[in-house]
C-alpha cells in the first residue's frame, strides 16, 4: 500500500474546509458524516496505535514547581494569569505556593519533541509542530499541537492483519413527518419550514408531461408508519422486476411506531405511484422537488427491501519499507451484499465503509 502524497495533499485541504462547516443549527459534521466523507473519496480514518513496538502514547507526567518564581524560571514564555500576580501582591510572601491550576501549565519542549519522533515514524517529511494556548481548556488539553508534514516519497504500508465478524443492517421504516424532516436536514441540507414547502408541493401536484397535475408523495402529515397493502403488493412486485428476488424478502415488513398514539388515517410518507421513478421525473419536477422526492421514493422502496451484509473489520497496517514499528488501525466494514443500499440510501451506522483488503 502506497500512501499517494499529492491526493493526500489535497484531500486534507478539502477535509480542514469540510470540518469547518457549520449547519443551520451551528453543529460541525457528525462522526456518520465524517464516515461518509472519506468513504466518498475512498479514505479510511486510521489510529496511530504502536510505534517502536511499543503501544503509542503521548502522555506526560506532570511538572512539578516549588513555587511561582520556580515555574517562571522554567516556563519563561508563559504569561502568568492576572490573578495569580493579584495573590501574590496580596501574599507579599518571597515565596508565593504555585496554584494547583498553574501546575498542567507550559508547553513542554520534550513533548514537542516526541511528537516529531512520531512524525518521522509514521512517514513524515518537513514536520512543523505549531503550538496554541486554548485559555478556557484546562489540564494538558490547554496546550494544543497541531503537526504538519508531507508524505515521504517512498513510504509504504502493508496489511499486517484483519480480523472480521459478520453483521447485517436493517432498512429503517419509512418516513413520517418528523424523520423526513431529520433525514432531509441531514441528506439535503433542508430547515424543517423548506421540507414542509416542498413536501407540499409534491403532496399538492406538479405538473407531469402526459398525466397534468399529478400528487407525487401522500400526506406528508403524519406520525404513522403504516402502509397500505396495496402500496406494499405493488413495491414488493417493483423490487422483483427492477432488482432481482435476492433483494425482495419473503415476507413483507412492518414498522411499528414508538409513538403509542400515532394517528393511523394517514399512512407513512411514501410515492404515489412506486414506478414512477426519480429517474423519470429528472428535469420534469424542479430540483429542490426532485431531491426531497428522491429521498422519499429511496426510503420508501428500501423499507421493503433485504438486509444490507457486512463483515465488521479490524485491519492493521504496518510500515514496510522502513522498520519504524509505526502500526495504524482501522476499524469499519467491508460491504459484501448490497442489499436495500442497492437503491443509493445509505447504510446504518456510523462505522467507515473500507475499501476491500488483503
Amino acid at each position: 500500500m502506497t500512501p499517494d502524497a499529492a491526493k493526500g495533499t489535497a484531500m486534507a485541504k478539502d477535509w480542514n474546509a469540510f470540518m469547518a462547516r457549520r449547519d443551520e443549527r451551528n453543529k460541525a459534521p457528525t462522526k456518520k458524516e465524517q464516515a461518509h466523507w472519506l468513504a466518498e473519496r475512498s479514505g479510511i480514518e486510521c489510529e496511530l496505535v504502536q510505534v517502536a513496538g511499543k503501544a503509542f502514547d503521548l502522555g506526560r507526567e506532570v511538572p512539578k514547581y516549588e513555587d511561582l518564581a520556580d515555574f517562571s524560571s522554567k516556563n519563561p514564555s508563559v504569561a502568568i494569569p492576572d490573578w495569580v500576580m493579584r495573590k501574590k501582591e496580596e501574599d507579599k510572601k518571597t515565596k508565593t505556593p504555585l496554584p494547583q491550576e498553574l501546575r498542567w501549565y507550559g508547553p513542554g519542549d520534550d513533548l514537542v519533541t516526541r511528537v516529531r519522533t512520531v512524525a518521522e515514524a509514521v512517514g513524515l517529511e518537513s514536520i512543523t509542530v505549531d503550538l496554541r494556548e486554548d485559555a478556557e481548556a484546562v489540564g494538558f488539553a490547554r496546550w494544543q499541537r497541531t503537526v504538519r508534514g508531507t508524505i515521504g516519497a517512498g513510504v509504504r504500508y502493508r496489511v499486517k492483519s484483519i480480523d472480521r465478524s459478520g453483521t447485517s443492517s436493517k432498512p429503517r421504516a419509512p418516513f413520517i413527518t418528523s424523520t423526513l424532516q431529520s433525514s432531509a436536514s441531514y441528506a439535503l441540507s433542508f430547515g424543517t419550514d423548506r421540507t414542509m414547502r416542498v413536501a407540499q408541493m409534491l403532496y399538492q401536484g406538479v405538473n407531469v408531461p402526459g398525466e397534468g397535475p399529478v400528487g407525487l408523495i401522500t400526506y406528508m402529515r403524519t406520525d404513522s408508519t403504516a402502509l397500505s397493502g396495496e402500496a406494499l403488493g405493488t413495491v414488493r412486485s417493483f423490487i422483483t422486476e427492477k432488482y432481482g428476488a435476492k433483494y425482495l424478502p419473503e415476507k413483507a415488513r412492518f414498522y411499528g411506531s414508538s409513538n403509542k398514539s400515532a394517528q393511523e388515517a394517514h399512512e407513512a410518507i411514501r410515492p404515489t405511484n412506486v414506478r414512477r421513478t426519480p429517474e423519470m421525473l429528472r428535469g420534469v419536477i424542479d430540483e429542490e422537488q426532485w431531491r426531497l422526492y428522491n429521498l422519499i421514493w429511496q426510503r420508501f422502496v428500501a423499507c421493503q427491501m433485504t438486509d444490507a451484509q457486512y463483515d465488521s473489520t479490524a485491519v492493521l497496517l504496518e510500515r514496510s519499507d522502513k522498520a519504524t514499528g509505526a502500526i495504524f488501525k482501522a476499524n469499519g466494514r467491508v460491504q459484501t451484499f448490497d442489499g436495500y443500499t442497492v437503491t443509493g440510501i445509505r447504510g446504518e451506522g456510523e462505522d467507515q465503509e473500507l475499501p476491500a483488503m488483503k
